[in-house]
């Protein structure tokens, strides 16, 4: 019987490598990429969509002021200013091995304009990134598009996260192919960035469980104070097959008021979910997620809220592993996973390799640790390292590498509402 196992996770492990291998080594190559000189880093990419209100959508992220350089930071905090191209600039691009990877799928539609000898893509709301034909085709294209004028969809790909700076253009695409998803499911809705400074960032749209007597979620605006974060926790959400399959997310607790909403209700923490949007007509699966089939959402939750609703609601266990990081650290993460979790990603999609739940939350991390400490993204420059593309591989690799703690008790739909047993 133990074999007839043991042979089940082999195969289950050498079919999920394989599928790595492939996806990974068919985004990773850039062949013929055509680059040109210039620069044009004020962009995060977006599709246009005259149904969604501009306040839904924020282009622009105020500041947030520098609460000072902690004694104890092993680098200077990335994220004391809300700008994404800020944070790029900064250390992030150490936790990627290949220089020219496009990880980030997207499709957008705008028009194509002519910068010196090489172009940009403007978005209908007016955000600009610098566009890299990948083919000459795709740049005699693009001349013709920039002459014309004519609106269009890009179908591309950019580098990473905290990235967006610019796009690799495989396609251009009638816009009319390009359908905006305007439905949220009631358990989904993009955070936004209402203020920051002085310490604090208030954020709208962060899951507050359910409303009282009723099947909607109640979504509040929180104040959250990085100074009083004191865990950091990766927690693993298994699924069917459990052998290869889980997701993964982020939680941050807090001391006494560091979680607070808007009528000065507390929470003990707040969670970070990077995952597929939901779709009425498709659901969600490993393979599907493989292509552009669903946009990504960064979903801000309390921890009672998320905690609740996967025992309580979807009957399915969480295990926390705690993060084993300074206190400048855990600070610094916060700061930036909120910071990224606000940027406007309309026209991003989720990919089940190298845009997903953990490869995300990796990255994050990686721009707290000391550069001997982060885990690569790739073992070489075709293929990703599965202990930062998959879950159930980043798991063991965090523990094995020191960086989390085995998991604390899992929680379960029989034991959850015992609050002791919950991260703290």
């Amino acid at each position: 019987m133990k074999d007839t196992i043991m042979n089940k996770k082999i195969i289950f492990t050498v079919i999920t490598a394989l599928t790595i291998s492939m996806v990974a080594l068919g985004r990773a190559r850039n062949t013929d990429l055509v680059t040109h000189p210039g620069d044009f880093r004020d962009a995060v990419m977006s599709d246009s969509d005259e149904s969604l209100k501009s306040a839904d959508f924020e282009t622009g992220i105020p500041a947030i002021e520098p609460a000072g350089q902690n004694v104890y930071d092993p680098i200077p905090s990335p994220a004391l200013n809300a700008d994404p191209s800020a944070i790029s600039a900064t250390d992030a691009k150490a936790s990627d091995k290949k220089k020219d990877s496009f990880a980030v799928p997207y499709r957008v539609t705008g028009t194509v304009k002519k910068e010196g000898e090489g172009f940009s893509f403007v978005v209908a709301d007016g955000r600009t990134f610098k566009l890299l034909p990948a083919s000459l085709e795709i740049q005699k294209k693009a001349e013709q598009l920039a002459q014309t004028g004519a609106s269009v969809t890009l179908d591309g790909w950019s580098r990473r996260l905290d990235d967006l700076s610019a796009m690799r253009a495989d396609a251009f695409l009638d816009p009319a192919s390009n359908v905006t998803q305007t439905w949220r499911d009631k358990t989904q809705r993009e955070p936004d960035l209402a203020s920051g400074g002085a310490g604090a960032f208030t954020v709208n749209n962060v899951r507050w469980g359910k409303t009282a007597g009723g099947d909607a979620y109640d979504w509040r605006t929180a104040v959250i104070n990085p100074a009083l974060v004191e865990n950091v926790y990766i927690i693993q959400k298994p699924f069917p097959p459990e052998i290869i399959a889980s997701h993964a997310v982020m939680l941050f607790t807090f001391k006494a008021g560091g979680v607070m909403d808007s009528n000065g209700n507390a929470s003990r923490g707040l969670l970070l979910s990077v995952e597929a949007m939901l779709r009425k007509d498709k659901p969600v699966d490993l393979i599907s997620s493989l292509k552009k089939e669903f946009h990504i959402l960064w979903l801000l939750t309390t921890e009672e809220d998320y905690i609740n609703f996967t025992c309580g609601v979807e009957n399915k266990k969480l295990l926390p592993y705690e993060l084993l990081l300074s206190p400048g650290q855990k600070r610094a993460l916060l700061e930036d996973a909120i910071t990224q979790a606000v940027v406007n990603r309309r026209g991003e999609y989720y990919h089940t390799i190298t845009n997903n739940c953990i490869i995300t939350l990796i990255q994050l991390l990686n721009k707290v640790l000391p550069e001997a400490s982060r885990i690569p993204l790739f073992y070489n420059p075709s293929l990703y390292n599965p202990q930062a593309a998959m879950p159930n591989t980043a798991f063991s690799g965090l523990v094995k590498k020191g960086l989390a703690a085995p998991h604390i008790p899992e929680l379960t739909p029989a034991n959850y509402k015992d609050t002791s047993l919950w991260p703290k």
